[in-house]
């Protein structure tokens, strides 16, 4: 079944069936200028009053860091009954939407979606809020997949739940900054990977689908400063551009998100890929385990990974880790393009031409074109 996918709802606005192309998505603004100088200013974005998330249950006191993540949701529950109100029950959600704990894996990520689902039955007051976190959870999953068909479905899902959900996404600038910054992730991700078929979805060309990514991401650091996920956003849209003062930018970037949270594993793997372009392979592998150590089980840390050993020629190590990522993903995902890389190098012809085929509905004739780009 195709994918339903609707290019004329715009990413700030619905528009009607009668919008133009020029009219479909915002106008993005006059993105901060990142390489006029040595040093990016963060306070063109908006400076955090404190240099770690704030608790919204903080009278609670913190989770201990070794605490099962159900064992936390069952405290979280619990407070939520002891407080039967409909703001409880979103700055519970919020606070393990910052918990990077819970999205680092497919699992944890999980139990937060039927958590939520829990939630819905019990508090049917909170149903729009929930659903909209659903669909955020559910959407940020599917692009850690790297399809052509996750990265669409997820796009789409949340172009359509900004323009469904304006009026509580408006009042809520966690997840309204969420939604943005994952936006910001989806558009560069299916320009980046999927240029062809981006601009048919999006009708646009792959600039105005860029400036909009950058837009995005430059929203969801105004929507709410002290998350990360804006930052590393935008880092990732500046080191898409391929010059050395971009990487320099985008680690700056990282290592502000950083900053605002330790535990938010994209900023690390942003500054192990940069730490990687600069040539520092095993700076790079050093960022790349602390992620891992910390349970992350998504398949991007072990690409890297894989890559870094690629870098060093130690194949034995990268086919290793790449082994990790492919088990999670589909046949079609963008991951078998370093698949084949490394087979030509280790002169496995069989698997060089099972993976192309896999590939091949995807990219046609664009495949060679796209293995010797990556």
């Amino acid at each position: 079944m195709p994918i339903q996918f609707d290019p004329k709802i715009s990413i700030h606005e619905t528009k009607d069936a009668a919008s133009t192309e020029q009219e479909q998505f915002k106008t993005p603004k006059a993105p901060v200028a990142l390489h006029n100088t040595d040093q990016i200013d963060t306070t063109n974005y908006g400076q955090a009053s404190s240099l770690s998330p704030k608790n919204p249950l903080s009278a609670m006191g913190p989770s201990n860091a070794s605490e099962p993540l159900q064992a936390t949701l069952e405290r979280l529950h619990l407070y939520i009954k002891q407080n039967p109100a409909a703001n409880t029950v979103q700055q519970v959600l919020m606070l393990c939407c910052r918990l990077y704990a819970f999205r680092r894996a497919s699992g944890p990520r999980q139990k937060l979606f039927t958590f939520c689902s829990q939630l819905k039955d019990e508090y049917l007051e909170c149903a729009v809020e929930l659903d909209a976190i659903k669909t955020f959870l559910e959407a940020e999953g599917m692009l850690h997949m790297l399809t052509m068909a996750d990265t669409m479905q997820a796009v789409s899902m949340l172009i359509t739940g900004l323009a469904k959900n304006q009026a509580n996404l408006a009042s809520d600038s966690v997840l309204n900054s969420l939604y943005q910054a994952t936006l910001s992730r989806g558009l560069l991700q299916f320009a980046s990977h999927f240029p062809e078929q981006c601009q048919e979805q999006l009708e646009m060309n792959i600039a105005t689908i860029y400036e909009q990514a950058i837009a995005a991401a430059e929203t969801a650091i105004t929507l709410n400063p002290e998350l990360p996920d804006g930052y590393v956003a935008l880092a990732r849209a500046v080191f898409s551009n391929d010059d050395p003062e971009a990487i320099s930018d985008a680690l700056t970037l990282a290592h502000y998100a950083q900053q605002l949270d330790p535990q938010y594993d994209p900023a690390d793997l942003v500054v192990a890929v940069c730490m990687r372009l600069q040539g520092k392979i095993q700076e790079s592998l050093t960022q790349i385990d602390k992620i891992l150590q910390r349970g992350n089980s998504l398949p991007q840390a072990f690409v890297a990974k894989s890559q870094a050993h690629m870098d060093l020629q130690d194949y034995s190590a990268a086919e290793k880790a790449l082994k990790r990522a492919l088990e999670q993903v589909d046949e079609s995902s963008i991951f078998y393009v370093d698949a084949i890389r490394l087979a030509t190098l280790l002169k496995q012809d069989v698997l060089v031409d099972q993976y192309r085929e896999q590939l091949k509905p995807i990219f046609g004739d664009s495949l060679t074109e796209v293995i010797k780009d990556s």
